[in-house]
Protein backbone atom coordinates (compact mmCIF):
# COMPACT_ATOMS: atom_id res chain seq x y z
CA UNK A 1 0.00 0.00 0.00
CA UNK A 2 1.77 2.84 -1.51
CA UNK A 3 1.03 6.82 -2.32
CA UNK A 4 3.69 7.93 -4.74
CA UNK A 5 3.83 10.96 -7.10
CA UNK A 6 6.35 11.05 -10.01
CA UNK A 7 7.73 13.93 -11.61
CA UNK A 8 4.15 16.06 -10.04
CA UNK A 9 3.69 19.44 -11.50
CA UNK A 10 1.29 21.56 -11.32
CA UNK A 11 0.65 25.03 -12.96
CA UNK A 12 -2.74 27.44 -14.13
CA UNK A 13 -4.00 28.21 -17.34
CA UNK A 14 -4.13 31.63 -16.55
CA UNK A 15 0.24 31.85 -15.67
CA UNK A 16 1.18 28.36 -17.36
CA UNK A 17 4.98 29.65 -16.72
CA UNK A 18 4.70 30.21 -13.43
CA UNK A 19 4.82 26.76 -11.95
CA UNK A 20 3.02 26.06 -8.12
CA UNK A 21 4.88 22.56 -7.89
CA UNK A 22 7.52 21.60 -10.12
CA UNK A 23 8.73 18.05 -10.73
CA UNK A 24 7.91 16.37 -7.06
CA UNK A 25 8.83 13.14 -6.65
CA UNK A 26 7.29 11.68 -3.14
CA UNK A 27 5.95 8.34 -1.58
CA UNK A 28 4.69 7.38 1.94
CA UNK A 29 3.71 3.66 2.79
CA UNK A 30 1.00 2.49 4.84
CA UNK A 31 2.34 2.55 8.36
CA UNK A 32 4.78 5.74 7.15
CA UNK A 33 3.91 9.67 8.09
CA UNK A 34 5.96 11.90 6.20
CA UNK A 35 5.78 15.29 6.46
CA UNK A 36 5.42 18.53 3.65
CA UNK A 37 6.86 21.75 4.87
CA UNK A 38 6.83 25.32 3.46
CA UNK A 39 5.87 28.89 3.78
CA UNK A 40 2.79 30.08 2.20
CA UNK A 41 2.79 29.78 -1.64
CA UNK A 42 4.97 26.84 -1.77
CA UNK A 43 3.06 24.28 -2.95
CA UNK A 44 2.15 22.34 0.31
CA UNK A 45 -1.83 22.23 -0.14
CA UNK A 46 -1.45 21.76 -4.21
CA UNK A 47 0.07 18.84 -3.73
CA UNK A 48 -2.20 17.14 -1.01
CA UNK A 49 -5.04 18.46 -3.34
CA UNK A 50 -3.86 16.70 -6.80
CA UNK A 51 -3.83 13.65 -4.70
CA UNK A 52 -7.51 13.73 -4.48
CA UNK A 53 -7.47 15.42 -8.04
CA UNK A 54 -9.37 18.41 -6.08
CA UNK A 55 -7.49 20.83 -8.02
CA UNK A 56 -9.67 24.13 -8.71
CA UNK A 57 -10.51 24.37 -12.59
CA UNK A 58 -7.71 25.94 -15.01
CA UNK A 59 -5.39 23.85 -13.28
CA UNK A 60 -2.94 21.82 -15.86
CA UNK A 61 -1.33 18.90 -13.98
CA UNK A 62 1.25 16.56 -15.37
CA UNK A 63 3.97 13.57 -14.12
CA UNK A 64 2.15 10.35 -12.44
CA UNK A 65 0.04 9.79 -9.34
CA UNK A 66 0.38 6.40 -8.31
CA UNK A 67 -2.50 4.96 -5.28
CA UNK A 68 -1.52 1.55 -4.61
CA UNK A 69 0.22 1.18 -8.23
CA UNK A 70 -2.69 2.48 -9.95
CA UNK A 71 -2.09 5.86 -12.32
CA UNK A 72 -5.19 8.35 -10.89
CA UNK A 73 -3.83 10.87 -13.10
CA UNK A 74 -6.56 10.23 -15.86
CA UNK A 75 -9.28 8.09 -14.15
CA UNK A 76 -12.85 9.02 -14.30
CA UNK A 77 -14.80 10.69 -11.85
CA UNK A 78 -16.70 7.43 -10.99
CA UNK A 79 -13.10 5.70 -10.21
CA UNK A 80 -11.82 8.90 -7.95
CA UNK A 81 -15.03 8.79 -5.78
CA UNK A 82 -13.73 5.23 -4.91
CA UNK A 83 -10.49 6.55 -3.73
CA UNK A 84 -11.72 9.87 -2.56
CA UNK A 85 -12.54 8.77 1.26
CA UNK A 86 -12.56 5.24 1.41
CA UNK A 87 -9.17 5.46 0.50
CA UNK A 88 -7.64 8.14 0.84
CA UNK A 89 -9.38 10.75 3.95
CA UNK A 90 -8.79 14.30 4.11
CA UNK A 91 -9.18 16.56 6.83
CA UNK A 92 -9.15 20.24 5.74
CA UNK A 93 -7.48 23.32 7.76
CA UNK A 94 -10.82 25.30 8.40
CA UNK A 95 -13.33 22.81 10.27
CA UNK A 96 -16.26 25.64 10.69
CA UNK A 97 -15.96 26.15 7.04
CA UNK A 98 -15.83 22.51 6.08
CA UNK A 99 -18.47 20.84 8.40
CA UNK A 100 -22.32 21.74 7.58
CA UNK A 101 -23.59 24.69 10.20
CA UNK A 102 -27.35 22.82 9.96
CA UNK A 103 -26.24 19.20 10.40
CA UNK A 104 -25.57 17.87 13.46
CA UNK A 105 -21.99 16.23 13.73
CA UNK A 106 -23.16 12.38 13.83
CA UNK A 107 -25.80 12.85 10.84
CA UNK A 108 -22.29 14.58 9.29
CA UNK A 109 -20.53 11.30 9.72
CA UNK A 110 -23.13 9.09 9.70
CA UNK A 111 -24.17 10.51 5.85
CA UNK A 112 -20.29 10.17 4.77
CA UNK A 113 -20.38 6.47 5.98
CA UNK A 114 -24.03 5.99 3.65
CA UNK A 115 -21.82 7.54 0.80
CA UNK A 116 -19.02 5.07 1.08
CA UNK A 117 -21.58 1.69 1.87
CA UNK A 118 -25.16 2.49 0.47
CA UNK A 119 -25.92 -1.07 1.48
CA UNK A 120 -26.10 0.61 5.29
CA UNK A 121 -29.02 1.95 7.02
CA UNK A 122 -29.17 5.35 8.55
CA UNK A 123 -29.85 3.43 11.65
CA UNK A 124 -26.89 1.77 11.66
CA UNK A 125 -24.71 4.38 10.22
CA UNK A 126 -26.15 6.65 12.88
CA UNK A 127 -24.78 3.89 15.55
CA UNK A 128 -21.25 3.32 13.65
CA UNK A 129 -20.88 7.71 13.41
CA UNK A 130 -21.15 7.54 17.62
CA UNK A 131 -18.82 4.81 17.77
CA UNK A 132 -16.45 6.90 15.12
CA UNK A 133 -16.95 9.88 17.56
CA UNK A 134 -16.76 7.81 20.76
CA UNK A 135 -13.25 7.05 19.37
CA UNK A 136 -12.29 10.69 18.73
CA UNK A 137 -13.33 11.65 22.88
CA UNK A 138 -16.45 13.23 21.68
CA UNK A 139 -19.11 13.01 24.69
CA UNK A 140 -22.46 11.19 23.76
CA UNK A 141 -24.30 14.30 24.97
CA UNK A 142 -22.47 16.43 21.84
CA UNK A 143 -23.70 13.94 19.04
CA UNK A 144 -26.26 15.78 18.45
CA UNK A 145 -24.64 19.44 18.87
CA UNK A 146 -23.65 21.23 15.57
CA UNK A 147 -20.53 22.42 14.80
CA UNK A 148 -20.87 26.05 16.46
CA UNK A 149 -21.94 24.29 19.24
CA UNK A 150 -18.09 22.46 20.10
CA UNK A 151 -14.39 23.94 20.74
CA UNK A 152 -12.32 24.77 18.04
CA UNK A 153 -10.23 21.22 19.25
CA UNK A 154 -13.85 19.04 19.38
CA UNK A 155 -14.57 20.37 15.87
CA UNK A 156 -11.28 19.34 14.34
CA UNK A 157 -11.92 15.80 16.18
CA UNK A 158 -15.20 15.93 14.82
CA UNK A 159 -12.93 16.66 11.32
CA UNK A 160 -10.80 13.28 12.09
CA UNK A 161 -14.21 10.96 12.92
CA UNK A 162 -15.48 12.02 9.05
CA UNK A 163 -12.39 11.14 7.57
CA UNK A 164 -11.52 7.95 9.11
CA UNK A 165 -15.37 6.60 9.12
CA UNK A 166 -14.57 4.97 5.44
CA UNK A 167 -11.84 3.27 7.27
CA UNK A 168 -9.20 4.85 4.99
CA UNK A 169 -5.45 3.39 4.57
CA UNK A 170 -4.38 7.12 3.87
CA UNK A 171 -5.02 10.21 5.79
CA UNK A 172 -3.95 13.53 4.74
CA UNK A 173 -4.20 16.29 7.23
CA UNK A 174 -3.93 19.98 5.74
CA UNK A 175 -2.86 22.52 8.42
CA UNK A 176 -5.26 20.90 10.61
CA UNK A 177 -4.00 22.23 13.84
CA UNK A 178 -2.93 25.80 12.62
CA UNK A 179 -5.78 26.93 13.82
CA UNK A 180 -5.67 25.70 17.29
CA UNK A 181 -3.51 26.86 20.86
CA UNK A 182 -0.53 25.02 21.55
CA UNK A 183 -2.02 22.58 24.64
CA UNK A 184 -5.19 21.52 22.17
CA UNK A 185 -2.61 21.11 18.80
CA UNK A 186 -0.63 18.99 20.88
CA UNK A 187 -3.49 16.48 22.30
CA UNK A 188 -4.97 16.60 18.35
CA UNK A 189 -1.03 15.39 17.43
CA UNK A 190 -0.96 13.17 19.67
CA UNK A 191 -4.61 11.25 18.58
CA UNK A 192 -3.47 11.59 15.63
CA UNK A 193 -0.11 10.34 15.96
CA UNK A 194 -2.07 7.24 18.19
CA UNK A 195 -4.47 6.48 15.81
CA UNK A 196 -1.96 6.35 12.77
CA UNK A 197 0.22 3.66 14.92
CA UNK A 198 -3.08 1.35 15.67
CA UNK A 199 -4.56 1.59 12.65
CA UNK A 200 -1.46 1.62 10.08
CA UNK A 201 -2.37 4.44 8.11
CA UNK A 202 -0.07 6.51 5.68
CA UNK A 203 -0.15 9.60 7.09
CA UNK A 204 0.19 12.98 5.56
CA UNK A 205 1.23 16.17 7.37
CA UNK A 206 1.12 19.46 5.93
CA UNK A 207 2.18 22.23 7.87
CA UNK A 208 4.10 25.64 7.77
CA UNK A 209 5.05 24.77 10.94
CA UNK A 210 8.16 23.24 11.78
CA UNK A 211 7.29 21.83 15.05
CA UNK A 212 4.45 19.90 14.16
CA UNK A 213 6.28 18.21 11.38
CA UNK A 214 8.83 17.55 13.88
CA UNK A 215 6.22 15.72 16.23
CA UNK A 216 4.61 13.28 14.09
CA UNK A 217 6.48 12.55 11.64
CA UNK A 218 9.37 10.62 10.21
CA UNK A 219 10.15 11.61 7.32
CA UNK A 220 9.92 15.41 5.19
CA UNK A 221 10.29 16.72 2.31
CA UNK A 222 10.59 20.81 1.86
CA UNK A 223 9.16 22.80 -0.36
CA UNK A 224 10.17 26.68 -1.65
CA UNK A 225 8.19 27.94 -4.78
CA UNK A 226 6.97 24.45 -5.35
CA UNK A 227 10.20 22.81 -5.54
CA UNK A 228 11.58 20.04 -3.60
CA UNK A 229 14.56 21.48 -1.88
CA UNK A 230 14.89 19.14 0.45
CA UNK A 231 14.12 15.62 1.45
CA UNK A 232 14.87 12.62 4.17
CA UNK A 233 14.51 11.47 7.59
CA UNK A 234 13.09 14.21 9.56
CA UNK A 235 15.97 13.78 12.06
CA UNK A 236 18.23 14.26 9.48
CA UNK A 237 16.80 16.99 7.15
CA UNK A 238 15.98 19.38 10.75
CA UNK A 239 19.46 18.25 12.74
CA UNK A 240 21.77 19.18 9.49
CA UNK A 241 19.77 20.67 7.37
CA UNK A 242 21.84 21.37 3.51
CA UNK A 243 19.59 23.76 1.89
CA UNK A 244 19.29 27.74 2.75
CA UNK A 245 15.66 27.09 2.52
CA UNK A 246 15.09 24.49 5.39
CA UNK A 247 17.73 26.67 7.58
CA UNK A 248 15.75 29.73 7.33
CA UNK A 249 12.80 27.78 8.00
CA UNK A 250 14.21 26.75 11.13
CA UNK A 251 15.29 30.31 12.10
CA UNK A 252 12.15 31.45 11.68
CA UNK A 253 10.48 28.68 13.52
CA UNK A 254 12.54 29.07 16.13
CA UNK A 255 11.98 32.20 16.60
CA UNK A 256 8.34 31.80 16.78
CA UNK A 257 8.58 29.06 19.22
CA UNK A 258 10.80 31.52 21.35
CA UNK A 259 8.18 34.41 21.24
CA UNK A 260 5.11 32.14 21.62
CA UNK A 261 6.81 30.14 24.40
CA UNK A 262 6.76 26.85 23.27
CA UNK A 263 9.64 24.98 23.51
CA UNK A 264 10.55 21.88 20.84
CA UNK A 265 13.69 19.85 20.18
CA UNK A 266 14.83 19.72 16.73
CA UNK A 267 15.40 15.80 17.40
CA UNK A 268 12.40 13.74 16.03
CA UNK A 269 11.12 12.32 19.23
CA UNK A 270 7.78 12.16 19.69
CA UNK A 271 7.94 12.68 23.38
CA UNK A 272 10.62 14.58 23.91
CA UNK A 273 9.72 17.32 21.11
CA UNK A 274 5.95 17.71 22.45
CA UNK A 275 5.60 21.48 23.12
CA UNK A 276 5.09 22.81 26.37
CA UNK A 277 1.42 22.97 27.18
Amino acid sequence: MQIETKGLTVAYASDAQNKVVNDVSLSVRAGETLGIVGTTGSGKSTIALSLLRLLPPGARLSGRILVNGTDITDLPISRLREIRGKTIGYIFQDSLASLNPVMTVRTQVAETLRRHDRSLSHRDARRAAEVALDELGIPSKFFRSHPHEFSGGMRQRAMIAIALAPRPSFLIADESTSELDAPTQRRVLDLLADIQRTRGLGLMVISHDLAVINHVCERVAVLSHGDLVEYGETRDVLGSPTAPETRDLIRMSAKAMTSSGRLYTVKHDRAASAPAA
